[in-house]
């Protein structure tokens, strides 16, 4: 008997507090227009937001708007009536606005500034110029911009170019490429080596590791996988022990078996 009281007692409570949301839900708070004026608030992201403070009131009942007026601004803009008050508004309404489109403004540029780092920089790597270049070109860009149109000089000296900034944007860059190689060679169903090795000015061994992988669809795409040099001799474990090295890198090959059958041409 007692725990049929107490099941009762238990489903009551439930379908109550189930009632209360339905009912919290049911009223369909909606803004309503006349709160512009009279609180100076708008509608934003289904809340109240005052242009005053720019603070949102995140129920939209016109006891909590209102509370948020009188409490905080009624004493400074209860002055403004009729005309006056909507005009108030009006021109908050429109400052508002602007601030907003002044940052996205700001956003975008930023990022323009930044992809165009990123771009010099990587011409600059492409070419192996100095990473110090990099305060050059800005200045040929500025100058550039001063004859032909002046108005974007200051955005162009937002663009970094230090030699710092240079290195960190190179190796961002090549920490991309390494990663989508990696991803790349990782669907790879068959593959080869080739490598090639030549000499460089300072008369150290440099060798070029290319790969070239099939996928499931049988699409055929061929990379520079790695270079190291060599130092001393050049014999065949030489060059076998870089190879090995650059598997471990980038792991391509899963076993050591694996390398010596792709390095000799048997598979």
């Amino acid at each position: 008997m007692r725990s049929n009281v107490t099941r009762h007692l238990v489903d009551t409570s439930g379908n109550s507090s189930m009632e209360k949301k339905r009912k919290i839900d049911s009223e369909c708070r909606k803004f309503k227009e006349q709160w512009n004026i009279q609180y100076f608030v708008i509608e934003s992201s289904n809340k109240a937001l005052c242009l005053i403070c720019d603070e949102s009131i995140a129920v939209l009942k016109e006891y909590n708007i209102k509370r948020h007026y009188e409490t905080k601004h009624f004493q400074n803009y209860s002055k403004y009536t009729g005309s006056l008050r909507t005009e108030k508004f009006e021109a908050m309404k429109r400052g508002l606005k602007s601030q907003q489109f002044s940052f996205i403004k700001l956003k975008t540029e930023q990022e323009a500034a930044t992809r165009a780092s990123f771009r010099v920089a990587l011409e600059i790597a492409k070419r192996g110029k100095p990473f110090t270049d990099g305060e050059m070109i800005k200045e040929c860009i500025i100058a550039v911009a001063e004859e032909m149109c002046p108005e974007k000089v200051n955005l162009l000296k937002t663009v970094s170019m230090s030699p710092n900034t240079v290195v960190r944007r190179v190796e961002n860059i090549a920490e991309n490429i390494s990663s989508q190689l990696f991803d790349k060679n990782g669907h790879v169903e068959w593959f080869s080596l080739a490598l090639d090795e030549s000499t460089d000015v300072s008369d150290t061994v440099q060798v070029l590791i290319y790969i070239r992988g099939v996928d499931k669809s049988y699409e055929v795409h061929e990379e520079l996988l790695d270079m190291y040099s060599i130092h001393g001799t050049t014999t065949g474990t030489d060059i076998f022990k870089g190879v090995e090295m650059a598997n471990q890198k980038n792991q391509i090959i899963e076993s050591k078996e694996q390398i010596k059958r792709t390095f000799d041409g048997k598979t």
